[in-house]
């Protein structure tokens, strides 16, 4: 929970390697030079992937002779990348490539405490880095006792135990939120003071995309960018990102199979409101929200209301047995994986979970919930619309 940054950092290089976007034309790629040095280890080989423009990554692997390797490439702008191991691991270094020379210092075992020069975007995100550990140094007490807490949860033999460490970890739990907020709110300062850094959409495209600001606020930060970086790479996807979280407009059609090998077409629901659920068979708030949602469903069916459960599952088979084991099979329940329109126009699929969309029934969507970090009551909003004088 603590290493928020860098859980969304990792996150973005591979959501950016899938969705990117084509090259300007009048863009021009620019050489770059990595010379490193691996301490701990004087033979073997290690990699570099790294954007070569707005649309292809490459993946170069290097020798490492008497503990030197380096590279050299070319890239068109400032980009987030990747120097690993190729053992994997999870030994790597994620960091901030640019044109020139740069030089980089990691350890054999811990790349992850490299040191960089040569990176202007770098030392950006060096000087972010550096307010974020002062943070985790006042709360370094909090998260020392919340770690022994997860041991002593996992040691525990009994129903009793266990709820002895969840009570006392209840307590723990609200100084590490305490203290997310404080590095949210570093971080989004440190946005607002750095428009034209590349660093600042590689974060915003991380919050935006772990649920930890909300759509308005992101949209305004987003347009106070500069055109260098809102034409960026993460510039772009934060674009699209927002527009697929857009309230008022027409929702996304899509025409898939059920569970039940029935088509399912989402334009047919015209007329009627229909609430898109977005879950998975291992999320327990999911499972959690059924009952509200099968009471909602059971209240306003006769005045035009379905629900359309959309599973984020990979595993087909679990989705099946999910929907047994929760008594969901009256309920139309549809794998996102199955339909390109579900994955491309909906940020939902990418959304921490559950996540829901209701439309109207002129089939214009009105609410997203990932437009706002605040839970909110599905059955609320859904009386508040039903309460309408249509």
């Amino acid at each position: 929970m603590k290493r928020v940054i860098i859980v969304l950092i990792s996150f973005i290089f591979f959501s950016a390697a899938v969705n990117s976007q084509s090259i300007k034309t009048h863009e021009i790629e620019k050489s770059f030079f990595l010379d490193g040095s691996l301490k701990g280890k004087d033979t073997g080989t290690i990699i570099l992937i790294y954007p070569k423009d707005n649309k292809q990554w490459v993946q170069d692997t290097s020798y490492v002779t008497k503990g030197k390797f380096s590279f050299g490439g070319k890239v068109l702008q400032p980009g987030f990348c990747t120097l690993k191991s190729p053992t994997g691991n999870g030994n790597y270094a994620n960091f901030f490539l640019e044109e020139g020379q740069q030089q980089i210092l990691v350890q054999d075992t811990k790349f992850e405490d490299f040191i960089l020069s040569g990176s202007y975007t770098q030392s950006q995100d060096d000087t972010l880095k550096q307010q974020i550990k002062l943070i985790e140094l006042k709360y370094k007490d909090a998260n020392d006792k919340y770690a022994k807490l997860v041991s002593d949860y996992k040691k525990a033999t009994d129903s009793l135990s266990k709820l002895k460490v969840y009570e006392e970890g209840s307590q723990i739990l609200d100084w590490i939120r305490i203290e997310n907020e404080e590095r949210n709110k570093k971080t989004i300062l440190f946005i607002s003071k750095h428009y034209d850094s590349y660093v600042s959409p590689a974060y915003l495209y991380g919050f935006m995309t772990n649920h930890a600001i909300e759509t308005d606020s992101a949209e305004i930060l987003y347009n106070h960018f500069t055109d260098r970086i809102r034409d960026s790479k993460l510039g772009k996807l934060i674009k699209e990102e927002l527009n697929k979280r857009r309230v008022n407009i027409k929702a996304p059609d899509f025409a898939t199979n059920d569970i039940h090998d029935s088509k399912i077409v989402l334009s047919s629901f015209h007329g009627k409101y229909v609430l898109l659920n977005f879950w998975a068979s291992y999320c327990i708030p999911c499972i959690e929200e059924f009952p509200d949602l099968k009471e909602a469903l059971a209240m306003y069916k006769s005045s035009g209301f379905e629900i359309i459960n959309i599973s984020v599952d990979i595993s087909k088979s679990s989705w099946n047995d999910a929907i047994k084991k929760f008594g969901l099979q009256n309920l139309y329940n549809i794998f996102a994986k199955d339909n390109d329109t579900l994955q491309n126009k909906y940020s939902n699929i990418t959304q921490p979970i559950p996540s829901q969309i209701l439309i109207n029934r002129n089939g214009i969507i009105i609410w997203n919930s990932v437009n706002q970090r605040a839970e909110q009551n599905i059955k609320t909003i859904l009386q508040k619309e039903f309460d309408k004088k249509e």
